[in-house]
């Protein structure tokens, strides 16, 4: 079950100056990963790079049992509309319900690519329809900030709570896995 790149995702957020020192700190880290996947029977991971990475280690093509798995939400308990009070929230932060939302809601590290999310809302910024909305924070926040600072189709909100997630999962259109 690959859901995260464990452990070359140390090497990869590592300074670049100490990359090889750190190679050769986490080696028996790798040695076990690659062990492991190795005497898999299947992989599961959440895209098919990180699948790509699992088959590499495992120093094979893909089978049977091997599969992408995209992590998801069933919307089970979606309502059926947001509540007045959290479009509200929603209203004071940017979020205009009536848009075409493309929501992304989660931590802000090294596996999530919203740099290519926002790429493609500079692309839209001319359509007056759609918004990005992105959920969360993380160490990568004030990049993406930075690389979104002049869109007005780009909305960050932090964190939200249950009720708000719930509720952004009423009004968006699609949700977004942002996963590299």
């Amino acid at each position: 079950d690959i859901r995260d790149l464990w452990p070359d995702e140390i090497v990869r957020r590592a300074p670049l100056w100490s990359r090889f020192a750190v190679k050769l700190a986490i080696w028996p880290l790798r040695r076990q990963a690659v062990a492991t996947m190795k005497e898999s029977a299947g992989l599961i991971a959440i895209s098919d790079a990180y699948l790509r990475w699992g088959l590499l280690m495992a120093n094979r093509s893909a089978g049977r049992a091997d599969q992408m798995i995209p992590l998801g939400y069933t919307g089970e308990s979606t309502p059926q509309r947001c509540p007045d009070e959290v479009l509200g929230r929603f209203r004071s932060l940017g979020v205009d319900p009536d848009r075409q939302i493309f929501w992304f809601c989660g931590t802000f590290v090294g596996n999530i690519d919203l740099r290519t999310v926002i790429d493609a809302a500079r692309i839209l910024a001319g359509s007056p329809r759609i918004l990005f909305v992105f959920s969360g924070d993380g160490e990568r926040a004030t990049e993406w900030k930075r690389h979104a600072h002049d869109l007005a189709n780009v909305v960050f909100t932090g964190w939200l709570g249950a009720a708000e997630i719930a509720g952004m999962s009423a009004i968006a259109y699609a949700g977004l896995a942002a996963y590299e």
